[in-house]
């Protein structure tokens, strides 16, 4: 592994090198458990068709180093809306409010440097081991062999993953660790880069009772020992659950019902009168009371209102004003260089390749028994005649189109795997940059796999393809295939949901297939349709396949006459049959009078280069994409009161 020498800033190959000293002294150390994260007078409204509705209204509060403060509230509260402020989430709707961390105003940068966020749902790599997890977030930080060691030993008994360390993390459909397990798993991650401030939305959602209590006990120690900000979102949290939480902030129907430590909730339930019932939890009451679906709306509107006029003897301070500032230079700001993060997820996404078969390995599977198949169906082909020159020409399409149209499962697969990239650079655990290179690297060597699977025993063996000309035909079908590849990166990226990413990409493939110049004459197609048949790969690749395969060939049944051109003995006899030329050149200029994108022209490097400026626009379009959903945030607009 890689590790970083200590030292100032330096600049090499035009890359930025951080170099921070990992090791502090005990005054830093304690400086850096002065945590504060404040958010005040928090609104989000979104327009309606009859104006405009709130959703939350002066929302604020505050938590300190070392405590857990949990946003409750029934079901339509706010919650949600509020932890997507909180983690300066984009989406629509218009947002005011104030978030600072140690009095410097919340920003995206702020939160990749000191936060990090653990949603609802894990995203983790399901192939890699709780083990492997865990070192990956370590071999990103600028620290020593040893310490890494250190960490990753020290948290993994810290999270209780110590007996399942070595266990996969699995899925719906492999088996691995548990719900509780997953979401220790996250947590873990979180830790070892040692953040300040932690989001929890709704840790214990889908754990049984035991589970969640100990999800929680296991979140006040961490919080406890290590003086982290912890903020959590919960539904309805258990009695045990609730003893916990160092604050508790109720929220009702957009407002504060309550906000300050949880221990005092009980007193604030006595003093508006609705003192806590015997046998019967704190929160469940508290949320009972501000439950509009069960609760006159009535008593919870005065509810909402008594807490404004009372905060001051219940809050201790907490949100009603702006902490003030003081140094954040101390923390998370380590990085390691942009080579570094490469080489890191170059192996661990060489690794997955390897054990996850579905994005390449059994792509290639697929391309030998489809082409495979086709050789078989067009056996004939792979005689030189002129009753199969037209033949060659639709078994090349055959053995481009289906590979190519498998493509479509990478959308799925890299759409599942862009969510857990996007929490991981949200986290800021490394750069899109980094990413975007590492798999780019690795993906070249396994088109190129993908593509000798297709082409090797059925054009090599069974069609009986020309080998002189083995190596350029694979080039030309690896730059066809990795332009459908990159096609599909972008359209994994370009919506959320999966299948409407699969059907554009299908749409696209079509589009090109039918446009290649061969289905449809190119002078039939009318405007605006005209233009499809020059921005997408599929015709190149036939016209730059179909050369390689017959330029250098010499087929039966013409001879050449000695003005250059050729004729047929048999048809000049009155027989029937067809006559497309002598040499591959004669026969190519014959199929390019019906299907004007053949021809004997050596057109490859114009072939090969105008596919790959296909896809690099499509790699580009995922980059960008990429890029703005990983720093796309949304921070509330500051409302100073007059």
């Amino acid at each position: 592994m890689l590790t970083l020498a200590r030292g100032r800033w330096k600049r090499c190959w035009g890359v930025a090198w951080i170099r921070r000293n990992p090791q502090r002294d005990p005054a830093d150390l304690e400086n850096l458990q002065q945590r504060v994260f404040s958010f005040r007078d928090c609104h989000f409204s979104v327009p309606t068709k009859n104006g405009e509705k709130v959703i939350l209204k002066g929302v604020s509060g505050e938590a300190r180093s070392g405590e857990v403060l949990a946003i409750l509230g029934p079901s339509g509260a706010g919650k949600t809306q509020l932890m997507n402020m909180l983690t300066l989430k984009p989406g629509p709707g218009t947002v005011s409010g104030e978030l600072t961390l140690n009095g410097a105003p919340f920003t995206q940068k702020l939160f990749n440097q000191y936060a990090g966020e653990v949603p609802q749902a894990d995203f983790h790599w399901a192939f890699l081991t709780c083990r492997e997890t865990i070192e990956l977030a370590a071999a990103l930080l600028p620290i020593s062999t040893e310490e890494k060691t250190q960490r990753i030993t020290s948290i993994l008994k810290r999270t209780g993953l110590q007996d399942c360390a070595d266990t996969r993390v699995g899925n719906q459909f492999i088996p691995g660790l548990s719900g509780g397990q997953k979401r220790r798993l996250s947590l873990a991650v979180l830790l070892v880069r040692r953040p300040a401030l932690i989001f929890l939305d709704e840790p214990t959602s889908g754990l049984d009772a035991a589970a969640a209590f100990q999800i929680m006990n296991f979140v006040r120690e961490l919080a406890n020992d290590l003086k982290i900000i912890v903020i959590a979102t919960i539904h309805q949290p258990a009695a045990s659950v609730f003893n916990d939480f160092s604050g508790a902030l109720v929220l009702s129907n957009g407002r504060v019902a309550y906000q300050g430590p949880a221990k005092r909730l009980v007193d604030y339930m006595d003093f508006v009168k609705s003192p806590l019932p015997p046998a019967m939890g704190v929160a469940e009451w508290a949320l009972d009371l501000v439950n509009r679906e069960f609760t006159e709306p009535a008593k919870v509107d005065k509810l909402l209102d008594t807490w404004p006029k009372h905060q001051v003897d219940f809050c201790e301070g907490r949100g009603l004003s702006t902490p003030p500032k003081t140094d954040l230079s101390l923390s998370n700001t380590m990085e390691v260089s942009i080579f570094t993060e490469v080489m890191v997820l170059l192996r661990r996404h060489a690794v997955l390749t390897v054990r996850d078969p579905t994005i390449y390995l059994g792509r290639a599977m697929v391309n030998f028994m489809s082409c495979l198949f086709f050789a078989i169906v067009y056996i004939e082909s792979r005689n030189y005649v002129q009753e199969q020159a037209i033949t060659k020409m639709f078994l090349i399409m055959w053995y481009g189109g289906v590979p190519s149209c498998m493509g479509v499962i990478a959308v799925f697969a890299f759409n599942l795997e862009f969510k857990a990239v996007l929490a991981e650079i949200k986290n800021g655990m490394y750069r899109p940059t980094s990413y975007l290179l590492a798999k780019s690297m690795l993906e070249i060597p396994f088109i190129f796999l993908l593509g000798a699977a297709a082409i090797s025993a059925s054009a090599y063996g069974v069609s009986g393809y020309n080998g002189d000309y083995y190596v350029t035909f694979l080039v030309v079908y690896t730059v066809m295939l990795w332009a459908f590849e990159c096609m599909a990166q972008a359209f994994s990226v370009m919506v959320d949901n999966p299948l409407i990413g699969m059907m554009g990409f299908m749409n696209c493939w079509f589009c090109s297939f039918l446009f290649a110049g061969v289905m449809v004459a190119e002078e039939d197609v009318p405007w605006p349709f005209k233009a499809l048949i020059h921005i997408f790969p599929f015709r190149y690749s036939i016209s730059g396949l179909l050369w390689v395969d017959l330029h250098d060939t010499t087929f039966e049944g013409a001879i050449e006459t000695a003005d250059g051109g050729f004729t047929c003995p048999k048809i000049d006899e009155g027989g029937e049959g067809f006559c497309y030329g002598h040499t591959g050149k004669q026969v190519l200029d014959t199929i390019g009078y019906t299907y004007k994108s053949i021809s004997s022209k050596d057109t490859l490097a114009f072939d090969i280069g105008l596919m790959l400026a296909i896809g690099a626009f499509y790699k580009l379009q995922y980059y960008a994409i990429l890029v703005m959903k990983t720093r796309a945030s949304r921070t509330p607009k500051v409302v100073k009161s007059a």
